[in-house]
């Protein structure tokens, strides 16, 4: 028999009203008796047929709101007027017994949902266009004028978060559909970046598995991370002044992973492309499935700096930068206004810049002083050379991310304007989260080959990394 257990994996799915999701989740839950459907709390009178327990938990508003302020659901929206809620102990009990969890839930449960589980596969499903999903409503026979006005109202601002999901599928042929979602759901239960205890309990019952890969970071409950998944990521700088040569070295190199696939790539956007293109490029390169670090350095008055990380949230940023001496204030809205969107958009304090050079010790001091403000506003993590990260990570815990801009390869000709400059290897074994290059890849005969290089030289930076912590060190287990 296996001694590994198997942990059970959230499985998201969303859709609009009249997408066909109701069927395909049926179908799911009957097909596969390992997966079990969540039953979502809700202050909506019981629909003919439905049964409380079965379909929805029915509660009273006061006692929703009483559950919602106790920490008791692992999210919580409100919809048409009415209060929807996924208990949280319920689900982490289930998946801790080795079944799936089946949500269905709308989209601004899912990105909740996916800061509290960390195993969580997230599914939008699409009706194939406009026309369809207003002939379908209609086909009901069940939505007055005004019903069908708001639903399509709703179809539009859940569509457009569905670059977020992991997965989209197109529901126009429905056996089609069912099709792609069947093999989406077995893959999700195979992938150790879903399945971290097994991948560990693996690890324990045949020795060192570092052909896996260390599987990504999670953060703990109460920060905007909690339970996300963080792929150590290198990002290549496109810092080039105009969209269409951005464009094509992205195609090269902004969907590459490392041998294993424990480190993952992005694209980086900063003031010259922005200012050449404007924010279009950022849209364009989500749209393609790529993480965009949004890298503009905002540094202004609080409210100017919440409006603008509003719009890149909107955009699908995945990260974004801003100057941690613009004050409390200032990082506070931009968390505020991060947070209000429901985006997973990761704030990172710009803390000494890499140009800058001086005594190891006084930059360090600066670093970390600069980085303990960025944690205590809710920032998700600072920007520093790699050679501040293990002091970072150090004072600050392995929680507390770090993107590490002067990266440059071993032996590499200096006379640019980089100071703290380090290697992928070093960075990443320093504790770096996230690696920025620019030159070494743009300027590069094949910049692909560079890129592919970097990645590799990361993901053994991650072996020294977790080799130093020890295979007994159960923190390194925490990360997963």
């Amino acid at each position: 028999m296996n001694p590994c257990r198997r942990t059970g994996i959230a499985v998201v799915i969303c859709a609009p009203s009249g997408a066909g999701k109701t069927t395909l989740c049926r179908r799911l839950l009957q097909e596969f008796p390992n997966l079990v459907l969540s039953v979502s709390c809700t202050t909506r009178p019981p629909r003919q047929g439905e049964v409380n327990g079965r379909d929805y938990e029915f509660l009273s508003r006061e006692e929703f709101l009483k559950k919602r302020d106790a920490g008791f659901f692992a999210e919580w929206a409100q919809v048409h007027g009415n209060f929807y809620g996924t208990p949280l102990a319920a689900a982490r009990a289930l998946a801790a017994d080795g079944k799936d969890v089946l949500f269905d839930i709308d989209v601004q449960g899912a990105a909740q949902l996916r800061r509290s589980l960390p195993a969580a596969c997230l599914v939008f499903l699409l009706p194939p266009s406009r026309a369809e999903l207003e002939r379908r409503l209609r086909a009901r026979g069940t939505e007055s004028e005004e019903d069908l006005a708001l639903r399509m109202a709703a179809a539009s601002r859940e569509t457009a978060q569905a670059h977020r999901f992991d997965f989209r599928i197109v529901n126009d042929d429905l056996e089609q559909a069912w099709q792609e979602l069947r093999a989406v759901y077995v893959a999700s239960t195979l992938s150790p970046l879903l399945r971290p205890r097994f991948q560990a309990e693996l690890s324990a019952e045949w020795g060192n598995m570092a052909t896996l890969g260390p599987s990504p970071h999670t953060a703990p409950a109460g920060s905007h991370l909690a339970g996300r998944r963080v792929l150590p990521r290198l990002f290549t700088a496109l810092d080039l002044p105009d969209a269409g040569t951005a464009f094509a070295l992205a195609e090269k190199v902004g969907m590459l992973r490392s041998p294993s696939g424990s480190v993952g790539s992005g694209l980086k956007v900063g003031l010259e492309l922005f200012s050449a293109a404007g924010p279009e490029p950022v849209r364009l390169l989500v749209d393609k499935g790529c993480v965009v670090f949004v890298d503009l350095k905002f540094h202004d008055i609080p409210n100017t700096v919440r409006r603008a990380v509003k719009v890149c949230c909107a955009l699908g940023a995945g990260l974004l930068s801003l100057h941690l001496t613009g004050g409390g204030a200032m990082c506070r809205a931009a968390v505020a206004a991060r947070d209000a969107s429901g985006a997973s958009t990761l704030l990172m304090g710009v803390s000494v810049l890499t140009g800058m050079d001086g005594a190891a010790a006084e930059i360090t001091g600066r670093v970390l002083a600069l980085a303990r403000s960025a944690k205590d506003r809710g920032l998700d993590g600072v920007i520093c050379s790699g050679r501040e990260a293990a002091a970072v990570k150090h004072e600050l815990g392995d929680d507390f991310l770090c993107l590490c801009p002067g990266i440059r390869f071993a032996g590499s000709a200096g006379g640019d304007d980089q100071a703290r400059v380090c290697t992928p290897r070093d960075a990443v074994a320093a504790g770096a989260d996230f690696l920025v290059m620019g030159r070494p890849i743009i300027g590069a005969a094949d910049p692909a080959a560079a890129a592919a290089a970097a990645l590799l030289e990361m993901e053994t930076g991650l072996g020294c990394r977790d080799g130093n912590r020890g295979n007994s060190d159960e923190s390194n287990t925490g990360r997963h």
